[in-house]
């Protein structure tokens, strides 16, 4: 189905910079238990309100969403996320879960154009390799303190004599930075662009 309403062009305009599908990558919980239900569980600990902590074992699945519009959103992929081992944390079972998902979009679709977008978990130099490796492109939120030397590039290249920022860039009031090759600055190989932008609240921040 997704190949027919993509062959039929009647969502082209959609497309990032009329090239790109943009693929939405997102985890969701299915089933949770107390005990330990098999040896794919994921497992974490929560405080309860008496201060007593537990241990929740649960169940997650990694999905691709293709973003044909703005109301038009279709699952073209799962994957669910297992717990491989004790020394994998659940931030790698699921970047690895997304490994083997992307691997299989890409023999899907070999020559569809993508552009992945992701949370903070995916803003990795081995994500960006693979995508670069498919010749994709992504969108992936940059949340402080994940990648301390683009956070210390960017934060760098703000201060500069000739940064500027532009208003007017979305609905909500407030102010955007845009900044080319910050891994480079950092030293690192692969290239990232950062755009950062600040929303005008009733706090006026």
């Amino acid at each position: 189905m997704v190949t027919s309403l993509i062959r039929g062009k009647q969502f082209n305009k959609c497309r990032i910079q009329k090239k790109y599908w943009r693929i939405i990558l997102d985890g969701t919980g299915l089933f949770y238990f107390k005990e330990k239900h098999c040896e794919n569980c994921l497992c974490v600990e929560r405080t309860d309100k008496d201060g007593k902590k537990r241990k929740q074992y649960y169940h997650k699945v990694l999905e691709a969403k293709i973003m044909l519009s703005e109301n038009v959103i279709i699952s073209i992929g799962t994957e669910f996320i297992e717990n491989e081992n004790e020394e994998v944390s659940k931030q790698d079972c699921e970047l690895n879960a997304a490994k083997r998902l992307l691997e299989r979009i890409k023999k899907e679709y070999p020559r569809l154009l993508i552009c992945i977008q992701g949370d903070a978990l995916y803003a990795t130099e081995p994500f960006m390799k693979l995508c670069k490796e498919y010749k994709w492109s992504y969108l992936l939120t940059q949340k402080s303190g994940r990648q301390k030397n683009v956070d210390e590039g960017f934060e760098w290249i703000k201060k500069g004599e000739d940064t500027e920022y532009q208003t007017g860039l979305c609905e909500e009031k407030g102010r955007g930075f845009y900044a080319n090759h910050v891994e480079e600055v950092t030293g690192k190989e692969e290239i990232m662009n950062v755009f950062e932008y600040e929303y005008e609240g009733k706090d006026k921040k």
